[in-house]
């Protein structure tokens, strides 16, 4: 009796132990792969391109390791200023880079005093904000010297989430469904008004009103509809829709869009599945400038990889550039609208 119950115990305990070989054979095989097959990045050109644009430069030095998927960092620009996060290499740095728009030369890279990983950049004249996942951090950065100018941590938020700047306000939605809204100042990081579900879209407009915000500036369109000189815009997956916000009329929309969304004034930025940047008219939607980029011959790639959180555009105003990086190529894209 006892003979057989040590037997079927050391059965089981050798099989334990055969499992836990295999397993960490798989572990073995997967790294060996993953080192041995480095990441073949694909190169993209620009194949045609509006009459409009002017093409500035290409870099792609920041694509540090060859043997993973590259990251897929944030980008911002203003005042002729392009910012910059992380670098592409995996896993991605914790550095900030400021490039010169016009050359691509780099001015200025600072540590983020966060050690977290980035979860949004917006940059004005004043400064650079950059949140924080996982610690709910916002910190302004000096655009010109990097330094800092000040840190605040959202209280209750484990993540900055998303947000823009406008009127010195700073609107900053932590998670993705919006369930807690922030309206912060964006000189001192002071948070002005606190919002905590359930609250309306109609509480959020009447508490911008009573601090005087008017949305005239670059923005990135979020899951919440925004209202940008008499339309209202709003994201649903991967299309977008813009309405009368008075009548609530469809006047507009557009699906097919991978990477994120910029609204200014007069016009909607984003990339599509096709590697193509197309400039909209915010009014009507009718396309303005494309930009249509191609892989190389040599590129063993396929559009249809593409994902809209590899792919980023920006906007600076003040010089009427246009940035793209693609994550996968490691590569960042200058254009300046010329008339």
């Amino acid at each position: 009796m006892i003979g057989g119950l040590q037997s079927r115990y050391w059965g089981i305990l050798g099989l334990v132990g055969l499992l836990c070989l295999l397993i960490l054979s798989f572990i073995g095989v997967f790294f060996f792969i993953n080192a041995s097959w480095p990441y073949q990045r694909p190169s993209y050109i620009v194949a045609e391109m509006s009459e409009r644009l002017e093409e500035l430069w290409v870099s792609s030095d920041f694509f540090t390791s060859t043997n993973s998927f590259p990251s897929c960092p944030l980008i911002e620009a203003s005042e002729g200023t392009l910012f910059l996060s992380g670098g592409f290499s995996w896993p991605p740095s914790n550095v900030i880079y400021a490039f010169d728009g016009n050359t691509g030369q780099i001015l200025w890279k600072q540590n983020n005093i966060d050690s977290h990983a980035f979860s949004c950049f917006f940059a004005t004249p004043e400064a650079l904000f950059v949140g924080s996942n996982g610690s709910g951090r916002i910190t302004a950065y000096n655009p010109i010297k990097g330094s800092v100018l000040w840190t605040k941590k959202l209280p209750g938020a484990r993540s900055a989430g998303s947000f823009y700047v406008v009127d010195n306000i700073m609107d900053v939605t932590p998670t993705p469904r919006g369930r807690v809204r922030y309206f912060v100042n964006a000189e001192n990081g002071e948070i002005l008004r606190d919002f905590t579900s359930p609250f309306t879209l109609k509480t959020m407009q009447e508490a911008a009103v009573q601090l005087g915000i008017t949305q005239t500036h670059k923005i990135h369109v979020t899951p919440w509809p925004i209202t940008q000189n008499g339309v209202s815009i709003n994201q649903d997956g991967y299309g977008i829709h813009a309405h009368n916000p008075k009548t609530d009329e469809l006047l507009w929309e557009w699906s097919d869009i991978n990477s994120n969304i910029l609204v200014t004034r007069e016009n909607v930025y984003f990339l599509t599945s096709a590697n193509e940047l197309v400039r909209l008219s915010l009014q009507t939607g009718s396309i303005i400038d494309f930009v249509k980029f191609e892989p190389t011959a040599n590129s063993a790639f396929e559009s249809s990889d593409l994902d809209a959180d590899t792919n980023k555009v920006a906007f600076d105003e003040s010089t009427n550039q246009l940035y793209i990086t693609f994550g996968d190529s490691a590569q960042i894209f200058a254009f300046r609208i010329t008339h």
